[in-house]
């Protein structure tokens, strides 16, 4: 009976683990060509960490095959990062504000980027608009639902 209740237990630990992995990615927060404003601008053609000083690293979890949570420390936003990012400093937030990201064009993601983040490539579209978002344990959360292309 312990075996069979250790292999239960093993398979739940392992499967959760699966479901809720975090990977790299390398995306550009500051808009339309990547020339300001805000939102999604460049993933590159892979996904994976690029040599471009302009780049910054986020960790996405993938929700479900449509859904992802981008994840940045703060300690690699500068002021200006941040303004893009929270629409303000993070000096300036206040505790149990509601925050959002704001999504200001329609962005296409690169297949092989969502092959690599093991979500569905029928779902390419980040439509323009508000996701939510939110700051814990010093990183900013945005969660994200890509659409049908």
């Amino acid at each position: 009976m312990k075996i069979i209740v250790l292999i239960v237990t093993s398979l739940i630990l392992y499967c959760s683990s699966a479901i809720a992995q975090t990977k790299p990615l390398d995306v550009d927060i500051r808009g339309r060509s990547c020339n300001g404003g805000s939102g999604v601008c460049s993933t590159g053609s892979t996904g994976l960490k690029q040599t471009n000083s302009n780049m910054k690293n986020f960790n996405i979890t993938k929700l479900t095959s449509k859904s992802m949570v981008i994840e940045i420390e703060l300690s690699k936003l500068n002021s200006e990062e941040q303004k893009v990012f929270l629409g303000k400093e993070y000096s300036k937030v206040i505790n149990q504000e509601e925050l959002f990201f704001i999504q200001e064009q329609d962005f296409i993601f690169d297949i092989n980027t969502l092959l690599y983040l093991e979500l569905d490539p029928a779902y390419r579209l980040l439509k323009r608009g508000t996701y939510p978002l939110q700051i814990v344990n010093d990183s900013v959360l945005v969660t994200i639902e890509l659409s049908v292309y």
